[in-house]
């Protein structure tokens, strides 16, 4: 996946988008790195984090969010001395996120957002409206959309075991990393900007990827 990665033209011609499954592959890479920095704070493992989100960044551009997100986490739990000891490879980073700033300042309209004359890119009500597609989109309503409505049904599942017993580990004491929360408001952010957006509709062909 990283060779994936590293190949842009390579990704770009795959089917069903590879650049979306190599973005994953780099999310899941930086919040394991994330949570290493969680349980051992060093400075090699914050340096190694950020530079994992600079990749991330790259691959897309949406996905700066991530660093948005983890840098304040990365400041709150390296010692006070901990930047000091990074090495000079973090003074290239900001030379390295310039084109990803660039381009959006460059081309950041409503036509490049695929909205309409007089309609908002990102509004509540789009979001509310993205969600009940969605909703319709996992649940495999139409065979256009190729999803299975018994795995939706384990995640679903799955996903409110593992809360309650987060949730019943916290109330114990048992569970005191704060790597959950940092999850939590990652996925809660995600799917409130990604569903607030015109073009995410799901029932839409191009947008279930």
């Amino acid at each position: 996946m990283v060779l994936l990665a590293a190949f842009p033209v390579v990704a770009q011609s795959m089917s069903s988008g590879g650049f979306e499954i190599a973005n994953l592959c780099f999310i899941v890479f930086a919040f394991r790195w994330l949570d290493g920095v969680l349980v051992v704070p060093s400075a090699a493992r914050a340096e190694f984090t950020l530079l994992t989100l600079v990749l991330l960044a790259q691959v897309r551009y949406e996905s700066v969010f991530f660093l948005a997100l983890f840098l304040p986490v990365l400041a709150w739990r390296l010692p006070p001395d901990g930047w000091a000891r990074c090495s000079i490879r973090l003074l290239a980073v900001p030379w390295v996120l310039v084109p990803v700033f660039w381009q959006r300042w460059e081309f950041f309209t409503l036509s490049a957002l695929e909205s309409a004359p007089g309609q908002a890119a990102f509004s509540l009500a789009q979001l509310w409206i993205n969600l009940g597609s969605a909703w319709e989109f996992f649940w495999g309503r139409r065979l256009m959309f190729g999803t299975i409505p018994l795995v939706w049904a384990a995640a679903l599942l799955g996903g409110g075991v593992w809360v309650a017993t987060r949730a019943w580990q916290g109330l114990r004491g048992e569970s005191r990393r704060p790597f959950l929360a940092v999850v939590a408001v990652a996925v809660v952010a995600q799917v409130l900007i990604r569903f607030s957006y015109v073009g995410s509709d799901l029932a839409l062909n191009y947008a279930g990827r």
